[in-house]
């Protein structure tokens, strides 16, 4: 990927078609070594008192493009030589005279403080992203090149690099032909280029710090959340309640409150999930509560029966280990595994048939007549079953009005972790029908990052692009997570050996210091700053779908997806067809 600059689109940006224009330079895989300024202002312009560029495009071994992007339905130039763009108001001096001029007034500046760099080639175009030009337009006026201009049709048409290279090299062809200027593109280095940007962008810029953007989304995550917790007021008047969201609407969280309320009345809590690392995540928030037994379901089978823990074992292990639980259960009396209040996060993966009975005995009163909450995610059935599941699965609420014991169904349909675009991607890559009502958290302007590759090698260099590029970001190794559908020995970060990448990187545990790797089951019920999905090789059935939407939805800031090229199409259409 491009060196952006700035990484994002900023705030102030009014024309679509910029964004657009960014997205496409930032994911084009054939523009790594390049390095793109963004709206780069002119204080010192030939013709004007200031200018600004919409895009400075750095590209080594060929030259620098300054581009014009025109986001209008409309452009035209009558007799009088008056332009008029869209709605903007008419000028006699058109886009292209402005390109040049800017392009320029670069390049004066650039050569005054680096005349060893008067071979470097400087081109400029103007891009009109929504109109298509006749052919007497491109070809009648003097005034322009057709290297110097690129219309909708080949804009939607072809890879962006090649458009910019194009352009680039078709200027130094007229260079060359026309003037006596030593243009010499194939040596315009690396090197030179980071000098070009050290002048114009030297090390002055101001950023969020870490721990200042780790401050501001927990407290923003926090507000949002606290909107969702008058969906806890339902459990004042109801027994027994499952509420029923996608990922990010704050279930957790609210499970997490629902237990702390609990235990506040003087309750005693088994607060369940089934994922262990969620677990050993919420355990650490219930330090100081010793009326709050967090555990998950595996765990907690292996808790009641004194067993030791097993890795791997074979099918039949489960089965029995839930019978030796209902055993003890059923003939011992033991009041230090009852409970008042049963309170079950990630619960479609917990009450299946082999565990509801455990649960049943644990609580007082069973699942008819006791007092529970349940957070569930129909969406989230990355272990093994269909997502049809539901229907044949034990549905408490069903099993309570059968048995004239009522309880309660709550939907949470606003997404309070992730960003819009986010959450939007994984609606329409996990295939999540209805989606979310809504989202609490503001737009960032900053989609998910869809990069491609043809081989694991090639993966593996861009997840190293990918990780230097979000250190350049000013991410920090704790906000980096890079998950996996495939298992963590097998995954892309486990398989790349160049130091120092090797030695930063980490299977998931709580080394800060590192970046962590991590399979998307496993990462079930957390979430980090930012996300690396790589992997990514399949996506027409439904447990993959699935797999993509929990990775999409693990992400409080940044996504970057790494899927094979012959996805690509696949990733496109879902992504295309759900706008």
């Amino acid at each position: 990927m491009a060196r952006m600059i700035p990484p994002v689109v900023h705030d102030g940006t009014r024309s679509d078609g910029e964004v657009t224009v960014f997205g496409r330079i930032r994911d084009d895989p054939n523009t790594r070594s390049w390095i793109v300024l963004h709206s780069y202002d002119l204080p010192a312009h030939a013709t004007r008192f200031m200018g600004e560029i919409d895009f400075v495009v750095i590209v080594p071994g060929h030259g620098i493009l300054c581009l014009s992007v025109k986001d209008c339905a409309t452009a035209s130039r009558d007799s009088d030589g008056v332009w008029k763009l869209g709605r903007l108001a008419p000028s006699a001096s058109g886009p292209f005279k402005a390109a040049r001029d800017d392009m320029f007034s670069l390049r004066s500046r650039i050569l005054a403080a680096l005349p060893q760099l008067s071979a470097v080639a400087f081109g400029f175009a103007v891009l009109f992203t929504r109109v298509i030009a006749t052919q007497d337009f491109r070809k009648a006026p003097t005034e322009w090149e057709p290297h110097e201009q690129i219309y909708s049709d080949e804009f939607n048409s072809r890879p962006i690099s090649q458009l910019f290279v194009n352009s680039i090299d078709l200027s130094v062809r007229k260079l060359q032909a026309t003037t006596q200027m030593r243009i010499i593109p194939h040596d315009f280095s690396d090197e030179q280029a980071a000098s070009i940007l050290g002048l114009m962008r030297p090390e002055l810029e101001m950023y969020q710090t870490p721990k200042d953007r780790a401050r501001q989304t927990a407290a923003e995550l926090k507000r949002y959340t606290d909107e969702q917790f008058d969906a806890l007021d339902v459990a004042e008047c109801n027994m027994r309640v499952m509420y029923q969201g996608l990922a990010g609407t704050g279930k957790t969280l609210l499970a997490l409150e629902a237990a702390r309320r609990a235990a506040n009345r003087g309750e005693r809590v088994l607060l369940l999930c089934f994922n262990t690392l969620l677990r050993d995540w919420m355990r650490a928030q219930f330090e100081d509560m010793s009326t709050v037994t967090v555990d998950n379901v595996h765990g907690l089978l292996f808790a009641l029966t004194d067993t030791a823990y097993v890795d791997e074992p074979n099918p039949s292990f489960w089965p029995a280990l839930v019978n030796s639980a209902l055993d003890r259960l059923v003939n011992e009396a033991d009041d230090a595994h009852q409970y008042d209040t049963l309170i079950v996060d990630e619960a479609q993966d917990v009450y299946r048939g082999e565990y509801i009975d455990v649960l049943d005995l644990l609580l007082i009163g069973g699942i008819k007549n006791g007092r529970w909450l349940m957070f569930t995610d129909y969406e989230q059935n990355i272990f093994g079953e269909s997502r049809t599941f539901e229907r044949s699965m034990f549905d408490p609420v069903d099993f309570c009005a059968a048995a004239g014991s009522p309880a309660y169904r709550h939907p949470l349909r606003r997404n309070c972790r992730n960003t819009p675009r986010v959450g939007q991607w994984a609606e329409l890559l996990g295939r999540v029908k209805p989606g979310y009502a809504g989202f609490r958290r503001p737009d960032d302007g900053l989609p998910p990052t869809l990069l491609f590759y043809r081989s694991e090698r090639d993966e593996k260099d861009m997840l190293i692009g990918t990780l230097t590029t979000l250190r350049d970001e000013h991410f920090s190794p704790a906000e980096i997570v890079i998950l996996s559908a495939v298992s963590v020995k097998k995954c892309c970060a486990s398989q790349i050996i160049q130091e120092p990448w090797k030695s930063r990187l980490k299977p998931y545990n709580q080394d800060y210091q590192a970046i962590r790797y991590c399979s998307i089951h496993r990462f079930k019920g957390l979430e980090a700053p930012c996300i690396v999905i790589t992997d990514v090789d399949k996506l027409g059935d439904a447990e993959h779908a699935s797999l993509l939407y929990v990775a999409l939805t693990r992400a409080t800031n940044r996504v970057v997806i790494l899927a094979l090229e012959a996805v690509r199409d696949e990733i496109k259409s879902l992504l295309i067809g759900g706008k």
